[in-house]
């Protein structure tokens, strides 16, 4: 197909919105992924400070 045909042109629209879709959907997978890594290394963080060796109760 020539460039500047309608289907060319359509193809490109729809191309561009499907990126216009995956790119934030993407960038939300990543934030999403990289909150629960940061909450997780905060838990463990947190229960390392909060455990008791058992020598020291005695």
């Amino acid at each position: 197909m020539a460039p500047g045909h309608k289907t060319t042109e359509a193809i490109g629209y729809a191309i561009l919105a499907l990126l216009l879709v995956m790119v934030p959907l993407f960038i939300g997978v990543i934030a999403f992924f990289v909150k629960i890594n940061r909450r997780a290394r905060a838990f463990a963080a947190a229960t390392a400070a909060a455990e008791v060796e058992p020598d020291t109760l005695a």
